[in-house]
Order: structure tokens, then sequence, then C-alpha cells
């Protein structure tokens, strides 16, 4: 008995993107999503995501006076969206992490270690699965680039 023909794993608009992407130079490969989407070496990556939330967390101190509503976690959560997608999930857990914190410190601080366990348990449930998606995401994007014909007409 034959063997049956395996069928082509990604679908045609995707491959057809991945295709377009690599024909334009922007440099798909597996090298430069193992880099983060920034193209940055780990350690700058995570200097990004750090500077990026206490930036955040500094702005909302700076703004309180003028905001009429106090929403702490906004700027934070603007950040943390960005970073999902620029960076890889160790550095996005470092800033989720420290951004807990600063908010945290910000509301009244740690009431003791039951405080900083609903906190990692809080960072954990919501940072994680973000984590988990990006690198699923990058994964299957890993890929599609490994799977697409390479355009030799640079077009």
């Amino acid at each position: 008995m034959a063997p049956i023909p395996a069928a082509d794993p990604s679908p045609p608009a995707l491959h057809r993107f991945t295709t377009a992407v690599r024909g334009a130079g922007l440099g798909l490969s597996s090298a430069s999503l193992d880099a983060g989407r920034a193209g940055l070496p780990l350690w700058q990556q995570y200097l990004l995501a750090l500077v990026a939330v206490t930036a955040s967390l500094l702005l909302r101190e700076a703004l309180r006076p003028w905001l009429s509503v106090d929403l702490p976690l906004l700027p934070l959560f603007g950040v943390l969206l960005v970073l999902v997608l620029l960076v890889q999930p160790g550095p996005f857990l470092a800033a989720a992490t420290l951004g807990g914190l600063g908010v945290a410190w910000r509301m009244g601080g740690a009431g003791g270690p039951a405080d900083l366990a609903l906190l990692a348990a809080a960072v954990g449930l919501t940072a994680g699965p973000a984590a988990w998606l990006s690198v699923r995401h990058r994964q299957r994007l890993r890929a599609v680039a490994a799977a697409a014909p390479r355009s030799s007409s640079g077009i």
C-alpha cells in the first residue's frame, strides 16, 4: 500500500505572507525570531523591558495630579502590551513583575508575605499566559519561515 502524501501544514495566506516578507528583505528567519522581534540581544531586551516599565510607573506618578481617575495599571498595561510583541518571555515576565511590584508599592505596599504571594500569583496568572502565547506565536512563525521556499529573484 502506498503511503499517503502529507498535506502542506501552512495555510496558503500565511505562506504568501512569509514569501512576501522574505522577498521584501525583512529577514524573517529563525535567528531573528530567537533574538526577539526587535532583533536585540537578550541583555538589551531585559534593559528595554525594565526601562520601559520604570518609565511608565514614573509617568503615572507625574500625571497623577492631572488625572481625575486613579488608574495605576493603565500605563503599565500599555507598556506590557508592546513588550509582549518586542521581547522574549523572560524580559516580559521580569517587566511584568517589576510593574506589579511598582503598582503594589504605589498603592500602599505589601503588607507581608501573603500579599507578595498574592501579587506573584496575579502576575503569574496574567503575564504567564501572555508570555506562553508569545512563545507559541514565535514557534509558528519559525516553522513557517523554515518551510517557505526562498525567493531567488529578490522580489
